[in-house]
C-alpha cells in the first residue's frame, strides 16, 4: 500500500482497491470518531467485498482492519474497548484460633497490630465493638484509651474471622480484662449488636450511657457506621 503526497491511498497492483476511489485517512479517522461499528465504516472507506476477494486478499484486508483500529483508538482516546468485569472483592473467611503477642502501632480505637516471638505482625481488629472515626468527636481519645490499655503489652486474641480487608476480627484480652468490654464502660465506643449479642457488652455500653461518660456526653452522637457514609 503506497500514499501519495496528497494523504490519499495509492491503488495496488492488484487491484486490491477499486479503480479511482481514491481513500483518504484524515477522512477514515473522522468518519470512526462516533460510529458504533467502525469495522463497517471501515469496509465502505475501503470499497471492500470480502466475499468475492481471495483469502490471501482476505488475510492482509484483516492486517489492515487492526493496524487502522490502533490508529483510530491512538487518535482518539475517547472511544474504548468494551471494559473487563469487575473483580469481586474478597469474601470474609471463617477461621479460629488463638493470637499471642505484644501490642503495638495501634491505628485507632477498635484497630491495632499483634507482634509475635518471630517478628510477625498481624493486624487486628475487634469484633463486638466499632469505635469513633479518628476524624470525629471521641475519636482521639478512644485511641489514646486503647494505647494505654494495650501496647507494649502482652495479649491474647481469640480469632473470629479473617474480613474482606484482611483484618484478623478478634475478641482481645490482656491477662483477665476484656479490652472491648473496657472501651465500651468508658464510653469510647459503641457495642457493634449487628454483630455481637453478648449481654455483658450491652451492659457495659449502657452503664457508659447512663453515666454519661466519653462519646455520651454528646446530645446526639453518631455512630461510626453512619459517620462514615458522609
Amino acid at each position: 500500500m503506497a500514499i501519495s503526497k496528497n494523504g490519499f491511498v495509492k491503488q495496488g497492483e492488484s487491484g486490491f482497491w477499486r479503480s479511482g476511489e481514491p481513500h483518504c485517512a484524515e477522512s477514515l479517522s473522522r468518519s470512526f470518531r462516533g460510529t458504533r461499528n467502525p469495522l463497517r465504516t471501515l469496509l465502505s472507506h475501503l470499497g471492500c467485498r470480502a466475499g468475492r476477494k481471495k483469502r490471501g486478499k482476505f488475510s492482509i484486508l484483516w492486517i489492515i482492519i487492526v493496524t487502522l483500529l490502533v490508529l483510530m483508538h491512538w487518535k482518539n482516546p475517547t472511544w474504548e474497548p468494551m471494559s473487563s468485569p469487575p473483580v469481586p472483592e474478597p469474601a470474609e473467611q471463617t477461621t479460629s484460633g488463638t493470637l499471642h503477642g505484644i501490642a503495638c502501632d495501634v491505628r485507632d480505637g477498635d484497630t491495632f497490630y499483634i507482634q509475635d516471638s518471630s517478628g510477625k505482625k498481624t493486624k487486628i481488629r475487634f469484633q463486638a465493638i466499632d469505635a469513633p472515626e479518628r476524624n470525629q468527636p471521641g475519636g482521639l481519645a478512644a485511641q489514646r484509651l486503647l494505647e494505654q490499655l494495650v501496647s507494649g503489652k502482652e495479649v491474647r486474641a481469640e480469632i473470629d474471622k479473617i474480613d474482606a480487608y484482611g483484618r484478623t476480627v478478634c475478641h482481645v484480652f490482656v491477662e483477665n480484662m476484656d479490652v472491648e468490654e473496657r472501651m465500651l464502660h468508658e464510653g469510647l465506643a459503641w457495642h457493634y449488636k449487628k454483630y455481637n449479642t453478648d449481654p455483658r457488652l450491652s451492659a457495659a455500653e449502657a452503664s457508659a450511657r447512663a453515666g454519661r461518660r466519653g462519646i455520651w456526653q454528646e446530645e446526639h452522637p453518631v455512630p461510626p457506621w453512619q459517620w462514615r457514609r458522609r
